[in-house]
């Protein structure tokens, strides 16, 4: 999760918008936390889960990355109260529950992760927009 956090980082820029999918305690936080940490080009940067705070907006120089846990919001409403739609426009955006946002970016890409087997996670990517284009040039050599 933390090398893949940290590959998806370094394609980034603002503007862009990764929602991450799976069940609860699944590492959608975890690989959330890899990517900031690797924005912010700072392994022990303390990002703690936004699941009660709604929002947690990190300084990344330029631009700020926004991350988002959609799981306790009961209103698509709170979405604008929160200016989710703004800060995608203008910054980097990891959304964690985004099947709670009636209208995503068109521009962005869906990670659904499942668990295999013991610990092993499954990490699904659905590109909308660009993105394929992205994944492509991120992974050739892998």
């Amino acid at each position: 999760m933390d090398h893949i956090g940290c590959r998806l980082a370094h394609a980034l820029v603002p503007g862009d918008c990764i929602t991450l999918s799976g069940q609860l305690g699944v590492g959608k936080s975890h690989l959330a936390r890899a990517m900031i940490r690797s924005i912010l080009r700072d392994e022990t940067a303390d990002v703690p889960s936004p699941t009660y705070t709604l929002v947690n907006v990190f300084d990344a120089g330029q631009f700020d990355v926004w991350h988002a846990d959609l799981y306790r919001l009961s209103s698509a409403e709170e979405i604008e109260e929160i200016g989710l739609a703004d800060a995608v426009e203008n910054s980097i955006a990891i959304i964690e529950w985004a099947d709670r946002w009636p209208n995503p970016p068109d521009r962005r890409l869906d990670i659904c992760i499942t668990i295999e087997a013991g610990d092993a996670r499954r990490l699904t990517f659905h590109p909308n927009g660009t993105w394929s284009d992205v994944l492509v040039r991120l992974f050739e050599h892998e």
